[in-house]
């Protein structure tokens, strides 16, 4: 696939709704190349992959849709390899899917905790260990983990949504330590309830 050089590769978790999915059709608009990423294409988020496509159809944009579910290893490794057989590379990985229970912390069940995990941490965990092997080689790349207010201030009855965002930020910050040297960057972003940072 030839691009223009201006054009940056992009994949955006988590774009069936939300931030997730305005992020993937902003950068579109802009020029960019976009794989919005997203579980059950054909199932649950049917529709919204077909409005996302119909969209990007309408305004000329170049987004495609690609079944990631960041909870399965194996389903970010294909999805991940379908982008770089087609596009050729990856710019910039915007690990954007998550999820938000609230509720009392000692009701938590072990398994409801590691759900909120699997998702928040684990999922950013999985992509950028199937896309920073690619972008080392390349030297060049970024890496934007959308983390929360919550990643940074506690609030009642969100104690386990919080500690997953603490995570987020922590390990965002070890990437920045341990990326900068080759060449290339990560980036944490942590809206608040009206999307700003």
């Amino acid at each position: 696939m030839t691009t223009k050089t201006k054009e940056k590769i992009i994949v955006v978790t988590g774009a069936s709704s939300g931030l997730g999915r305005l992020t993937a059709q902003v950068l579109a608009a802009q020029g960019h190349v976009v794989y919005a990423t997203m579980r059950s294409v054909r199932g649950a988020n049917g529709e919204a992959r077909k409005e996302l496509l119909a969209g990007a159809k309408r305004a000329g944009d170049e987004l495609r849709v690609v079944e990631i579910d960041v909870t399965s290893e194996e389903c970010i490794n294909r999805g991940i390899d379908s982008i770089l057989e087609e596009a050729g590379r990856i710019d910039v990985v915007v690990n954007n899917a998550g999820v938000m229970n609230v509720g009392v912390s000692e009701a938590y069940t072990l398994e409801a905790v590691e759900r909120q995990f699997d998702v928040n941490f684990y999922g950013m965990v999985r992509m950028n260990r199937a896309v920073v092997p690619h972008m080392r080689q390349r030297r060049s790349g970024l890496l934007i983990q959308l983390s929360s207010l919550a990643g940074r201030i506690v609030f009642p009855f969100f104690g386990i949504y919080c500690a997953s965002k603490f995570a987020v930020e922590a390990l965002a910050e070890s990437y920045r330590y341990e990326l900068s040297s080759f060449g290339w960057t990560r980036s944490s972003w942590s809206p608040g309830p009206s999307g700003r940072s």
